[in-house]
């Protein structure tokens, strides 16, 4: 399991969900598609739509719970299916 560490201290975090982390932080600044994380944390298996949003959703909720900032949670923007 890996650790997200801040301010106001350090969140346990599952390993599925440092996994969509981990590809989000290795293509920092960039447009991540569904499909790319999906592929990339879930590779030959059939996963839906929901387990990624529930990951994004955690890590949003780890952000803000380490930082102690509720604003920490815009770390990572989700963009609408038409915008990309």
């Amino acid at each position: 399991n890996g650790q997200i560490g801040g301010r106001s201290g350090v969140e346990p975090v599952d390993p599925k969900v440092m996994d969509v982390l981990l590809v989000l932080v290795s293509r920092s600044g960039e447009l991540v598609s569904r499909e790319l994380l999906l592929d990339s944390v879930w590779p030959d298996r059939v996963v839906t739509d929901d387990v990624l949003s529930r990951c994004i959703y955690q890590l949003r909720r780890h952000f803000v719970a380490a930082s102690g900032d509720p604003d920490a949670r815009r770390l990572i923007e989700t963009l609408p299916r038409d915008a990309a």
